[in-house]
């Protein structure tokens, strides 16, 4: 075979499409062409370098390309998982490491797919050397049972394995020269390891900081083009809960950040919040962890990294034993015998029991690692009384965000005062008591204001009981007025008179209501004339049975109701019991459903309809919507009983029409124990609700 000419590189070169898809590098054909004169010679030598060792260079067919993959019922997170898992194998020192080898493939491109046996013969037929014909085939004919599974991935997936851009993970303990073989048998000559995969490193291994720093390096640009621009406060604030927080948050739901990153990631945004410009830092008037407390506890609500972390990792789930009194102090027993035991057709089932509906949220997982788990581990102190009531005030005020961060500052001692304290500009200096004095607020006896900035905050902002004329809402915007023609005074030289300040803070807020008004318009709501539900009886030979529960947030205890009444409106039986430690008032109503239920059921009743005044709970026993887990051992006992008796139904009613359940599930509160109660006379206390319901069914049988 002659050997190739620098004329004939150049053709081809000049024969590519200018205008083509680049490179990753986005250098196009148009960018070799133009640069021929200088990049001839490397060509040339790449060019030989191929017809001498049969290989190309690495990144020679490198293109852009993105593909995306779905399988059914699978996440996103699991491939990654697995992923990982998978390429941990072989770096632990169990077999894997000696045995055991992984391999990443890349599918080739469209363009790249070619049926290799049909190329070979069209080229001997075309009369090309045999050592043409190798260095294109670079066959080996000795290919395992690894070729042989690749090859049904080819015909299973419809796609061809790109062997130039696979990668091979070896267990760490394999030898080098075996490595080779089996890189030279499957023609996979690039090791993995600094790969990404699915938008994330492939591998682990060695320093987990050096490997995460991508995420400063993303996140330090992102902040580096804003700071290029005055942001205020409030646009800070949304910047970095909308879109800051979000950057790490892919990354944090798969792995535990190392705390380095943690704290790099939180000096980016400590500063980004606090400076003004990109060359100054800026002073930190208050450590990020204050900032990432809740707004009415005195935050801004920010997440903390590491307890953000640990809640989008889902938590541990643990199991009790059932020895509770041979194993558990009294404490625990209490706590355990609270859980309500399921019956022998009720599934055991996970649940999280800070979330109403018993399903893992990153939101409640969040506020578990702060106010349970983080508090738990600290040392609890008081050093004034709590301020939570007025921040709470402050970030409900019919405001501009700009006034909300300013009384924030204000509480927590941090606007830029120059050692003038917040509580003398805002209060006690002559010119701050005269624009008191001439506003139409409410001021202490003789303009007498406390030392304490937090008691002269609360003075101000609850003067509900004042009349209309005191204008209480233009507080916040006097006090905002107040600081900023302070500022005006000390660095321009300008000079407010109080009448004037007073003016300008009711212009402030009324442009702001004005402009709300307008945005947002009060929209009437249509009236309608609604009849009230009644108790309707059930149809002849039926029986209905109507069931309710009573459930207080801040009590531990609740109480279920349940009364079943014939054609006639008569009583025939009643049931009331009460629970302890149910999370929410569906939870009690299920308890109600199951119990109502296997009670009539050994009655002997076969006829029966179970009225609800709880739609979704009605939806779930009868399939329409998915069962809670923290409701799914309760459903599954219904559904058993259900299925042994066809002639039950459970259909939803008005609270209206079930009220002699309620009136009996309210009882329950009056009860001495938890033990279930039964009457088949009507009790006195239940006769007035009873009797109304009864009224209206022996109306209709007079009609």
């Amino acid at each position: 075979m002659r050997p190739i000419s620098i004329e004939e590189v150049r053709e081809v070169v000049f024969d590519i499409n200018p205008n083509k898809c680049p490179r990753p590098d986005c250098m196009n054909g148009f960018f070799f062409q133009q640069f021929w004169e200088t990049m001839s010679a490397n060509i040339m030598k790449m060019v030989e370098e191929f017809f001498r060792t049969g290989k190309l260079e690495e990144d020679i067919n490198k293109t852009s390309i993105c593909l995306a993959a779905f399988v059914e019922d699978r996440l996103i997170s699991d491939n990654i998982l697995v992923a990982h898992e998978l390429l941990h194998a072989p770096n632990s020192n169990n077999r894997c490491s000696k045995e055991h080898i992984a391999i990443k493939t890349d599918l080739s491109k469209a363009f790249d797919r070619v049926e290799w046996s049909f190329l070979e013969k069209a080229m001997n037929t075309l009369g090309f050397s045999t050592e043409w014909c190798k260095l294109i085939m670079q066959s080996d004919e000795e290919l395992d049972h690894i070729l042989s599974i690749l090859y049904e991935y080819n015909l299973a997936s419809c796609q061809r394995i790109n062997y130039q851009k696979s990668s091979i993970y070896f267990g760490k303990n394999i030898p080098p020269k075996r490595r080779e073989e089996i890189m030279l048998k499957l023609g996979i000559y690039h090791i993995g390891g600094d790969g990404i995969y699915l938008g994330l490193p492939d591998s682990y291994g060695g320093s987990k900081v050096s490997v995460l720093s991508f995420l400063k390096e993303i996140l330090e640009q992102r902040l580096f083009g804003w700071q290029n621009r005055f942001l205020s406060p409030g646009s800070k604030e949304v910047l970095l809960k909308a879109v800051v927080l979000t950057l790490p948050t892919y990354t944090m739901s798969f792995f535990l950040l190392p705390k380095t990153i943690c704290k790099q990631l939180i000096s980016l945004m400590s500063d980004f919040w606090w400076r003004n410009n990109k060359e100054s830092r800026g002073m930190h008037w208050k450590a990020w962890g204050h900032l990432t407390q809740p707004k009415d506890r005195g935050g801004l609500g920010f997440k903390d990294l590491e307890d953000f972390n640990m809640a989008l990792l889902e938590p541990r789930k643990e199991w009790d034993v059932k020895l509770v009194r041979n194993v558990f102090p009294i404490e625990i027993q209490e706590k355990i015998f609270a859980i309500t035991p399921q019956g022998q057709f009720g599934d055991d089932t996970y649940t999280w029991d800070f979330s109403k509906t018993g399903h893992y949220k990153v939101k409640s997982g969040y506020w578990v690692q702060r106010n349970i788990i983080n508090t738990s581990q600290q040392q609890q102190y008081v050093d004034q009384p709590s301020l939570d009531g007025l921040y709470q005030q402050i970030w409900k005020l019919n405001a501009n965000p700009k006034i909300h961060h300013f009384l924030w500052k204000c509480v927590n001692d941090t606007l830029p005062a120059a050692g003038e304290s917040v509580n003398h500009i805002l209060f006690k200096c002559p010119y701050t008591r005269l624009v008191w004095a001439v506003s139409p607020i409410r001021v202490p006896p003789n303009g007498e204001w406390s030392d304490s900035l937090y008691a002269n905050l609360y003075r101000v902002m609850n003067q509900q009981d004042q009349p209309e004329s005191s204008r209480a809402d233009l507080v916040p915007w006097l006090l905002w007025r107040i600081w900023k023609n302070r500022n005006e005074f000390l660095f321009k030289g300008i000079d407010y008179s109080a009448p004037s300040t007073v003016d300008k803070a009711l212009e402030d807020m009324e442009e702001w209501i004005g402009k709300n008004k307008k945005e947002h318009p009060e929209v009437k709501k249509a009236t309608h004339n609604k009849t009230r539900a009644r108790w309707k009886a059930p149809p002849t030979k039926w029986i209905k049975c109507n069931t309710d529960g009573a459930w207080h947030k801040d009590q531990q205890r609740s109480g279920v109701g349940w009364i079943s009444r014939d054609e006639y409106g008569r009583m025939l039986w009643a049931g009331v019991r009460g629970f302890q430690r149910l999370g929410s008032r569906i939870e009690v109503v299920a308890e109600g459903v199951k119990w109502e239920i296997h009670s009539m059921r050994r009655l002997g009743y076969k006829q029966v309809i179970y009225e609800t005044d709880s739609l979704f709970l009605t939806k779930m026993i009868n399939g329409h919507t998915e069962v809670w887990p923290k409701l799914q051992p309760i459903i599954q006992e219904i559904h058993h009983t259900l299925s042994e008796n066809p002639h039950y139904k459970i259909v939803f009613y008005s609270r209206d029409g079930n009220m002699a359940a309620y009136r009996i599930a309210k009882e329950a509160f009056s009860l001495q124990n938890h033990l279930p109660k039964l009457y088949s006379i009507v009790p006195d206390w239940l006769k007035p609700v009873f009797e109304t319901d009864r009224s209206d069914v022996n109306q209709n049988f007079v009609g």
